[in-house]
């Protein structure tokens, strides 16, 4: 496991308090869409766009799968390690002038790592798989990353384009799901 880049020190800790509790569900979910659509703008797809999202809920309040997938321009593994893995650095593309909404990388990550148990992130850019998982060590105070434990990097596949994040068991949950 490897510890997870962060420019802004404890603006980190700032950030994902908010994010803390379930009740920003909705907010969590629209920022990874929203991150689906940057990666069709970059692309300059304004329309068709496939963005999909999947909620598995055996109780109320608990999530037990939370996935959302788009079919754009995926990411490689430098990608991964560069853009994704990246907090409070925008990658996004906004300022070579694309049209994206996205800014600081955080919003989307700190959502999945306080509120789920795990968080997986698997995305294919021509031809090669990357499979890597992200959390918070709360002893260490720090996000840290992995591609072991059913993770992978550079898997050859004969699959389209795209990015999956995978939320698994969300932690506790004091809103309802609507």
């Amino acid at each position: 496991q490897e510890e997870v880049t962060v420019h802004y020190g404890n603006l980190l800790e700032d950030q994902l308090a908010k994010w803390q509790g379930g009740g920003r569900h909705a907010s969590g979910i629209a920022e990874y869409i929203s991150n689906s659509d940057d990666s069709y703008r970059r692309l300059r797809k304004f329309s068709g766009q496939d963005i999909e999202v999947e909620i598995h809920s055996k109780k109320g309040r608990h999530i037990d799968r939370l996935v959302i997938r788009d079919f754009a321009e995926g990411m490689s593994l430098d990608d991964l390690e560069d853009k994704f893995f990246q907090y409070f650095e925008s990658r996004s593309g906004r300022e070579e002038g694309a049209p994206v909404s996205g800014r600081f990388g955080t919003g989307g990550k700190a959502y999945a790592i306080m509120n789920f148990e795990h968080c997986w992130i698997t995305s294919v850019k021509d031809g090669l798989e990357n499979k890597a998982w992200f959390k918070w060590d709360p002893e260490a105070k720090k996000i840290i990353k992995g591609y072991n434990n059913g993770g992978y990097k550079n898997k050859c596949v004969q699959k389209p384009n795209g990015t999956i994040v995978e939320l698994l068991d969300s932690i506790k949950v004091s809103h309802e799901l609507v």
